[in-house]
This record gives structure tokens, C-alpha cells and sequence, in this order.
């Protein structure tokens, strides 16, 4: 992971960084990368008058939208947050092992430690047994697991793909499956931050363990994630097999089934489990130009009246979110945003100062920084929105997970769920400080001479 801070700095240092987006989300919010011409006080401008295109946009979609979010909304669910990785390793098998007809699973990462061939075990186990099982992994994640057990999975009959392999190609580099999605027979769906690993799971030996949240829902949308899996799986498959098989792709038509798994997929019916309403929002850039995700926090943003709270372990938000967070402090909405410390953040000094560099305006305008002491790395991608919403998924709210990851995020209003975590983030904020020079300058002395220089031209407003 620390490729990742690597890059934002060396980006940033070129006036474009690879963690700002370019896409159109709604048609009259705009999700576009500010130019970076000339100097800051060029940089300056551009970035004031995007703020304030956004902020008119926003104002007046505020009246045309009212009550769109709570009419996006799909009832008859039972929501249960799983707040720490060993009750999840259980709760997951459980939940493989009950499965009568399908297995849908995608996630970023998916090792061949204890904790992953525990679940690769479970999956072939009931794959034998005749259940659809399907996986898909990412190449850069879960690269290991799969050059290591893809065959053997396979030789249970269940399918494995790897989603954006070095032979799709250099011009689709940058994009993952970042999601984390478990979907058992249409009906229950896990999904949150967590990958396939001991480091989640808290089991030794864990190159580091990290604190991070899950929920399991059972109702309508399982089915509704289940489809999208399949939708996302196809796309893959396709990528990967050329039309014409036998004349471009030189496998057959059967070696093409024994990789991926049949052609045919099961269907799942909407059922009913509980009272709980759940707007599920999945989006993968590599398929489509749409950005659902940051579509449904605007809508959010424009629902909320009083308090929002956001978990964010990497955040280097991009100028349509940075506009959405002015906005709701223009609005006298008080914001507060947890994230990672340089000492509990995972890839290393790059992020901070990228987040630093973003941040900016964000602290003048009053949004309430918070910096995880550790000593795992905050890992939870969660929020809440006035106390009656709140949100868990794998978005991280930065450029990657908006431009360039598939992620799975779901929002309810359920009062035990909105209070479950709100109560969670209230007491992870015991463990946080304030984003302060000092620390920065604390951070500064830490580092090469060198980069120190560099660090300190970036941030030049900052100090």
C-alpha cells in the first residue's frame, strides 16, 4: 500500500495528482480535476470559483431534491454491524457454509495466509457440493492467492477470475476491485472494508492488524448486489475472453467454463427479512462512466441539516467532495472527518502530506480534522448523517475510490443500526488528536533532509 503514498507525492510536486477525479457525476455537479497552471495564487482562483460553481449548484438542487434520498430508500431488512475482524471470520463461514445456491465474492485483497484458506476451503467445499461459486480478485491485492490457488479452487468447481491482469493493458492500469462483497444466495450480503487476511481477521502472524467495520444485511438488496456482481463478473469475463475464442483467445469454450465456471448464472428473488430501509450503491469506473458513489453523498449532503461524521483512512478528497464539505459549512453543518496519523497510517508520510495539501481550506472553514493514534490502522469506511443515516462500505471518499475502484457501499436508516455506529465512531474518537503545524513540523523531523525540502515546498501554505 505505501506504492500509493509514494505516488501522491511525486504527483503532486508535478501539478496533477492521480488522486483527483475527472468524471461527470450528476448534471449539475461536476466532478471535473482543476487545472494546475501557474502559480498558487493561479491554483487559488481556479479552485475558489470551482467552490463557488459548486456551492450555487448545491443550493438549488437542495430545494429540487428534497426527500430524494429517503425515497432512494428499499425496505424489509435486517441490518447487523460486525465491529471487529475475528467475530467477521466467523460470521463469514457461517454464512458460506449455509449456502444452498450461490457464492458471489469479490474483494481487493484475498491472501493465502490462515485466514484466507480457511475461506478458500469453506468456498471449495460447497462448491463440490454443487453450489454456484464464484470469485473475483484483484490482480495487484490478491495476486499471490491466486497465482498460488486459482487452479485448485477451480478443481472444486468453483470460478475464479482476476480482474485487471497486466494483459488488459497498460491504459487501465490504475483500476481495482477495491470492494468487498460476500453474497450468499441472493439473500445475505456481507460487505464493508475488510479484506480475505489475518491482518484483518486479527490473527497472527498479521504484518500489522487494522480496525475497520463490516455489516451483514439480509433482505432485497442482497439480491440487488448479487446481480451487480454478475454484472461486474460478465464485464470481466469478457475482458478477458475475446468473442471469438477460439481464433483470438485460443481456448475453448470448455477450458473457458472450468476458469471462470458456467455461463449461466443463479438468479435470486427480493426477499423480505426485516423493517430496516437500505440504499445499496455500487460503482466500478472501468465499466462505466457513472459515479454513483459520490452522486449519493451529495444527496446525503443536501439531506443533512445538523452533524455529519465520516470515517476517511486516506483522505485526499477530490474537488467535488472538498466543494460538498465547504458547502456544509457554509450551511452551519458541523463536519468532523477521522483519519489516519502518520503513525497508524499504512502507506507511509505520501498520504498525509497529500491530505495535507488538500485539507487546506477545509480547516479555515471550521471541518474538525481527526488523527487515529493507533496503534492499528483506522481502516472503518463509515459515516453518519444527522443521526438518522449513517453508511458503512470500502470507499476511502478519495480520487481512487471515486475514478478509479469498484466499491460497495450500503446507507440505512434503521435507529439500532445509526446508533451502533455512532456509537462506534464516538468512541474511536476518543482515540484521535487535532491535525496541527506542530505535529506536521513533529512528522518533518523525522525525515531525510531531502525530502523535508520537498515536503516543505509542497505544504508551503500550510507552514
Amino acid at each position: 500500500m505505501r506504492i500509493y503514498g509514494l505516488l501522491a507525492i511525486f504527483f503532486i510536486i508535478l501539478g496533477s495528482s492521480p488522486l483527483s477525479g475527472s468524471a461527470q457525476i450528476l448534471d449539475d455537479i461536476p466532478f471535473e480535476d482543476i487545472p494546475r497552471p501557474g502559480g498558487a495564487d493561479e491554483i487559488r482562483r481556479i479552485v475558489d470559483q470551482a467552490i463557488r460553481e459548486h456551492h450555487e449548484r448545491m443550493d438549488r438542487l437542495r430545494a429540487e431534491r428534497k426527500g430524494w434520498f429517503d425515497r432512494q430508500a428499499i425496505a424489509g431488512h435486517t441490518i447487523e454491524v460486525v465491529p471487529d475482524g475475528a467475530t467477521l471470520l466467523q460470521k463469514r463461514l457461517e454464512s458460506i457454509r449455509s449456502a444452498q445456491k450461490s457464492i458471489y465474492l469479490s474483494t481487493f485483497i484475498f491472501d493465502s495466509d490462515e485466514t484466507g484458506l480457511q475461506i478458500a476451503k469453506a468456498l471449495c467445499l460447497k462448491a463440490k457440493q454443487g453450489v454456484d461459486v464464484r470469485i473475483l480478485v484483484d490482480s495487484f491485492g490478491s495476486k499471490k492467492f491466486y497465482n498460488g490457488y486459482a487452479d485448485r479452487m477451480r478443481n472444486c468447481g468453483a470460478g475464479i477470475l482476476l480482474f485487471n491482469p497486466p494483459a488488459w493493458g497498460l491504459n487501465v492500469i490504475a483500476y481495482v476491485i477495491h470492494e468487498k462483497i460476500l453474497v450468499i444466495d441472493g439473500e445475505t450480503v456481507h460487505l464493508g472494508g475488510n479484506g480475505m487476511q489475518n491482518s484483518y481477521h486479527h490473527v497472527q502472524p498479521a504484518h500489522k492488524f487494522f480496525h475497520d467495520i463490516d455489516v451483514k444485511i439480509q433482505g432485497p438488496v442482497a439480491c440487488w448486489f448479487h446481480k451487480k456482481f454478475i454484472e461486474t463478473y460478465r464485464e470481466s469475463r469478457m475482458w478477458d475472453s475475446p468473442p471469438d475464442v477460439l481464433g483470438s483467445g485460443g481456448r475453448s469454450e470448455q477450458y473457458e467454463d472450468f476458469l471462470f465456471g458456467d455461463r449461466s448464472y443463479e438468479d435470486c428473488d427480493e426477499k423480505t427479512f426485516g423493517d430496516a430501509k437500505v440504499v445499496p450503491v455500487y460503482g466500478n469506473p472501468l465499466f462505466s462512466k457513472k459515479r454513483p458513489l459520490f452522486e449519493t453523498y451529495v444527496d446525503a449532503f443536501l439531506a443533512s441539516e445538523g452533524e455529519i461524521k465520516l470515517y476517511s483512512p486516506y483522505f485526499v478528497p477530490h474537488d467535488g467532495f472538498l466543494a460538498a464539505l465547504l458547502w456544509a459549512r457554509k450551511n452551519n453543518i458541523k463536519v468532523t472527518i477521522m483519519t489516519n496519523s502518520i503513525e497508524s497510517n499504512d502507506e507511509g508520510t505520501g498520504v498525509l502530506v497529500a491530505m495535507v495539501y488538500r485539507i487546506g481550506k477545509l480547516v479555515k472553514a471550521g471541518v474538525d480534522i481527526r488523527l487515529w493514534k493507533g496503534p492499528y490502522t483506522l481502516h472503518r469506511k463509515a459515516g453518519i448523517y444527522d443521526g438518522k443515516w449513517a453508511y458503512v462500505g470500502s470507499d476511502n471518499l478519495d480520487s481512487r475510490g471515486h475514478k478509479y475502484s469498484s466499491e460497495s457501499v450500503a446507507f440505512s436508516n434503521d435507529r439500532n443500526f445509526v446508533e451502533r455506529i455512532n456509537q462506534e465512531y464516538d468512541t474511536d474518537l476518543q482515540n484521535t488528536m487535532p491535525i496541527t503545524r506542530d505535529y506536521m513540523r513533529r512528522i518533518l523531523e523525522t525525515q531525510s533532509s531531502f525530502k523535508r525540502w520537498m515536503i516543505e515546498k509542497i505544504l508551503v501554505d500550510f507552514f
